[in-house]
């Protein structure tokens, strides 16, 4: 993970297994997080539920996206992020405890740079 950080720090080491067309074996590859930008005067009701449906039917995305494959809960609130979370999406990744004292300090550091 660390010597993704030398090639940006949006992206991330996936582990990918054998089957795809072109690989023959497990392997890991270079990969980057897909961010859902909103308008920040989206009211905060709005960004909660919107995030609270992809947290309920993330299992589902695969089938419209295939890359949205790697987009489980425990990756949806990640200190990877390079801009900052809305409010309505925190409140809901509180309610879930996906919300941590690691993503209080790393949303700090990201709206100071705002």
């Amino acid at each position: 993970m660390a010597r993704t950080q030398n090639v940006g720090r949006a992206f991330v080491a996936l582990r990918i297994k054998k089957g795809p067309p072109g690989v023959d074996g497990d392997m890991w590859v270079l990969s980057y997080g897909i961010p859902i930008i909103v308008r920040g005067d989206l009211k905060d009701e709005v960004a909660y539920e919107f995030v609270k449906t992809l947290w309920k039917h993330y299992g589902e995305l695969k089938g419209i996206f295939r890359p949205l494959a790697t987009w489980t809960p425990n990756r949806f609130a990640s200190t990877q992020a390079l801009i900052p979370y809305h409010s309505g999406a925190i409140k809901f990744y509180k309610e879930v405890g996906a919300w941590t004292p690691e993503m209080e300090k790393h949303q700090a550091k990201l709206k100071s740079r705002m």
